[in-house]
């Protein structure tokens, strides 16, 4: 499920969930944002229709910045969705500097309230482990972990 260079998205099929990986490039057009809305909600409808539990993953690693309407767009989407997001989601990784996470999370929640642990990761390698802790029940009643 990859539509183009500027915006990815890759399945990994584990055991009992799937990850969502969405790959940001250092810019993004508006097109970019809509055409991955698309896709994720047929991702999202597949999930809810077959009940199955998924984890996010954003890899921002190379992002320069976010347009504060790709974060209404996205964070739309997030709210036409809640209740996939609220029964199927497990948690959510962001990859980025902290400097892009400030300023990503400081909007974004804002106009949305993460329901489900977030957390923000240097390297992508450390979200294995987060995302079997939130399966475990480890973060149940967190939301943003700093």
């Amino acid at each position: 499920m990859d539509q183009g260079q500027n915006i990815s998205l890759n399945i990994v099929h584990k055991d009992d969930y799937k990850v969502l990986y969405i790959i940001f490039s250092e810019n993004f057009t508006n097109n970019d944002v809509n055409t991955t809305i698309v896709m994720l909600q047929n991702f999202f409808d597949n999930c809810n229709k077959n009940k199955i539990k998924f984890a996010w993953v954003f890899n921002c690693k190379k992002l320069k910045g976010i347009s504060l309407m790709a974060l209404e767009t996205f964070s739309k989407f997030c709210r036409t969705n809640f209740n996939t997001i609220k029964e199927n989601l497990i948690c959510n990784c962001l990859i980025s500097s902290e400097g892009l996470f400030n300023q990503f999370f400081g909007i974004f929640t804002k106009i949305y309230k993460p329901t489900k642990p977030l957390i923000n990761f240097s390297e992508l390698e450390k979200c294995d482990d987060f995302i079997e802790d939130c399966l475990n029940g480890k973060y149940k009643n967190d939301t943003i972990i700093y």
